[in-house]
């Protein structure tokens, strides 16, 4: 509903003055509307077909078809018919008064549904309309269009949520040791390169979350970049990258023949890159991690197997979880934000693939991606 501001006061459109004089027509119901156009048009028709008896009974008294001396009684007869005429415009009045009620009950259901949705809960959907294939397509539309600003607000919660949660204690270090530097960093050389480290290791922590963050947020409003290409080139870039920047641990690459899928080629290549970096924070060095593709019926599958710690059985279901780490004692040395696998299966889950892994402590664990393949 359209709103003009004039002198800071907000006006509705129909409340506007036209031609000097409110449109009263504009502020009637859709009721009112409805059953006025309704007896109007029966009044309309019953008033033509009076017109057109009376021209009749007219014509047939100029030609001495009716006798004179009949005038009174059919005076009589016209009055009737006006009387009919009345009382039937008032039925029809009436009786498009209760149509129109009985036809727009579902518009006044859907009004008070909407009243009942508030910021707190939006969960609320409008009840599907049975009858009137328009009412139907407005509700389906209203319904997609609450389940895409409940999908939105969420988001927006779970990132200042998450946010709040994961910056704390970056932050809580910085000012720890900006407190230190500031009582004893000029006088102790000890004090002032620890406090220098742990500053610019910490700074670059929160870089690192801040990015993963506005990545999750993205995620929820991507729009895929689809292209067909097999994912052997890629997945040998992204290994040889790796076996330069972590050469203290043996990564190899296998491939089998797959056909080809359809995807966004970068944010496939994120997804693996994830799942490759937390192989690498938590295998030994001289571990190996093993990236493999191949074919598995219709599905091109790409594993990351490494002989690292392992997931515990009670750990393993929660390892996509967003700031989930396994083990809470080493989360601040490795530098992990708990952020990278849950990146991986939101990317995977944009493109209705499936992500799982396999464990066992002590021996290493089995990352595991599934997404359709395309005909060759």
């Amino acid at each position: 509903m359209a709103k003009s501001n004039k002198g800071g006061v907000y006006i509705n459109e129909f409340d506007q003055p036209q031609g000097g004089r409110f449109n009263i027509w504009r502020r009637l119901s859709l009721t009112a509307k409805t059953t006025i156009v309704f007896s109007g048009l029966f009044s309309l028709i019953m008033t033509i077909l009076g017109i057109i008896a009376i021209i009749s009974v007219s014509n047939a008294i100029d030609n001495g078809e009716i006798i004179l001396s009949d005038d009174f009684r059919l005076l009589r007869t016209f009055i009737w018919i006006f009387l009919l005429t009345g009382a039937l415009a008032i039925v029809a009045t009436i009786i498009g008064a209760i149509a129109s009620t009985i036809m727009l009950r579902p518009i006044r259901k859907i009004v008070k549904q909407i009243d009942n949705i508030t910021e707190a809960d939006l969960s609320v959907r409008l009840d599907e309309v049975d009858s009137q294939t328009e009412l139907r397509q407005l509700t389906n539309r209203i319904n997609g269009m609450l389940d895409t600003i409940e999908r939105a607000f969420v988001r927006q919660r779970n990132f200042v949520t998450d946010s709040s949660h994961e910056l704390r204690t970056p932050i809580a270090v910085l000012q720890g040791y900006a407190n230190l530097l500031k009582r004893w960093g000029t006088e102790k050389p000890d004090v002032l390169e620890e406090s220098v480290e742990a500053i610019y290791r910490e700074s670059h922590n929160m870089q690192r979350i801040v990015e993963q963050l506005s990545m999750l947020a993205r995620l929820g409003w991507a729009e895929l970049k689809k292209t067909t290409f097999y994912v052997g080139d890629p997945l040998e870039e992204v290994v040889t990258g790796y076996k330069m920047t972590a050469s203290k641990h043996n990564i190899t690459y296998n491939q089998k023949t797959a056909p080809p899928i359809s995807a966004d080629k970068h944010l496939l290549v994120q997804a693996v890159r994830a799942i490759i970096d937390n192989a690498v924070k938590y295998t030994p060095e001289g571990g190996d991690i093993t990236v493999n593709s191949y074919a598995d019926n219709d599905d091109v599958v790409i594993e990351v197997v490494d002989t690292g710690e392992g997931i515990s059985k009670e750990d393993l279901p929660k390892v996509f979880g967003r700031f989930y780490r396994c083990d809470k004692a080493r989360e601040r040395k490795s530098g992990s934000s708990g952020l990278g696998l849950s990146i991986a299966r939101s990317i995977i889950d944009l493109h209705h693939g499936t992500i799982s892994a396999e464990s066992q402590l002590g021996v290493g664990s089995k990352f595991i991606i599934k997404i359709k393949g395309e005909e060759e």
